[in-house]
């Protein structure tokens, strides 16, 4: 019975050491690339301020530049947890860090998941008659879109292996504004309003 109950009392603790082992807050952070950047990969810099032992018991607030590898064709929206790389506690050990990727999908593009969506202003005449219109891609490649008659804003076209990392890229229509109209384009446009377009 004796050595049972002295065997329950080390385990016990045991436990309560576990217990009053301390940890710091998470820490949670961006690390902004642009596309290139994103497909490249490899070690990429950033910043952070974090909570740090201050060596009289406590913590105090302290920046800092770190770096991490980043794999090439890194998913937009990865979170890398990098353990205890978050705030320091003063008598335990650092919480984690939480990295969030963030790539910028350039002007006139946005993500829908892992995907790419490019914005691509076409004429109202060229939506109605068809025609054609020039686009750049992601990876700075220009070249010409065709435009299929009765063509609405909103409508997609989809080009296999022009996204990010040979991915496909969608293509939405919206109307090219124009600041100014011409006398020309006026008078064009009175005619069209004539026959009720």
């Amino acid at each position: 019975m004796r050595g049972q109950r002295g065997g329950m009392g080390g385990q016990g603790r045991r436990q309560q050491q576990a217990q009053q082992i301390q940890k710091g807050a998470d820490l949670n952070a961006y690390l902004d690339l642009s596309i290139s950047q994103a497909e490249e990969g490899g070690k990429r810099p950033f910043k952070i301020r974090r909570l740090e032992k201050d060596g009289m018991g406590g913590v105090s607030s302290t920046p800092k530049t770190l770096s991490v590898n980043i794999k090439s064709g890194i998913i937009h929206g990865t979170v890398m947890r990098l353990k205890k790389m978050g705030h320091e506690h003063p008598k335990g050990e650092a919480g984690d860090l939480n990295l969030t990727i963030r790539i910028d999908p350039g002007e006139d593009r946005r993500w829908e998941g892992d995907g790419l969506v490019q914005l691509v202003e076409v004429n109202y005449s060229t939506l109605l008659l068809g025609g054609k219109v020039r686009i750049t891609t992601p990876n700075g490649k220009s070249g010409n879109l065709n435009i299929l008659a009765n063509s609405r804003v909103g409508d997609r076209q989809r080009m296999k292996g022009k996204g990010y990392t040979g991915g496909d890229l969608d293509l939405e229509f919206i109307i090219a504004e124009s600041s100014e109209l011409s006398p020309e384009q006026i008078s064009a446009l009175k005619e069209l309003q004539k026959v009720g377009l």
